[in-house]
Parts: C-alpha cells; structure tokens; sequence
C-alpha cells in the first residue's frame, strides 16, 4: 500500500478540519463554560452568609471561606473542586463533573464528597 493513498490531500484537509474544531470547542469550553460552571458550583453549594472567597483551596481552619475552582477537562466537559469552612469540624465540599453547553449547566456526575 502506498503512502501517497493513504495521506491524501482530501484526508490531510479533513483532519486538519476536525482537528480545529475540536480546538475550538475546548477553547469556547475554556474561555465561557469554566467561569459559567464556576457560578453554578458556587451557588449550588449554598454557602452560609458571612463568607468570604479564599484565594486558592487551603488547609487553613481559622476564619469562615469558601472556595472553588474549575477546569476545562475537554469539550463541554468541567471539572469543578469546590468547598467551605467555618473552622476545623464545621464545612462540606467535594468535586464533580459538569457538562456545559452554550449557557446550560448540567451536573454529571459527583466524585468526591466530603462534610465535617
């Protein structure tokens, strides 16, 4: 079998094709699903009044926090880790994976849950 028939020009410009347009999915995934999932995580954990938002996720048990942070895993598809704490046996968070599709979230499924 000759190379030239399988890598023709036709096939070369198709993968080329698909190959962007999976980079751009994950791009517009990047770019407005993980701050969308973000909001949908944050008030979906219906943190306690009082709280304020840590920087990055901490062992720190002092203080009241909250946390989350998201990630485009591929197309569509987030990751979230997310959590508070109100002091060292008193909080609840975990990590999920969300669908996202052009304004609408959907939780898919949840990985980890922890609450103390």
């Amino acid at each position: 079998m000759a190379w030239g028939r399988i890598f023709t020009k036709k096939r070369l410009i198709l993968f080329v094709a698909v190959g962007l347009t999976y980079a751009g999915l994950w791009f517009l995934t990047r770019q407005f699903g993980v701050p969308q999932v973000r909001a949908f995580a944050i008030h979906a954990m219906h943190t306690p009044s009082g709280y304020t938002e840590a920087p990055q996720p901490t062992n720190r048990f002092d203080g009241r926090f909250y946390w989350c942070s998201t990630h485009a895993y591929a197309p569509f598809l987030v990751y979230g880790d997310y959590g508070w704490q109100g002091g060292p046996l008193y909080g609840d968070g975990g990590s999920a994976l969300y669908l996202w599709f052009f304004g609408r979230t959907f939780r898919i499924r949840e990985l980890d849950h922890w609450a103390s």
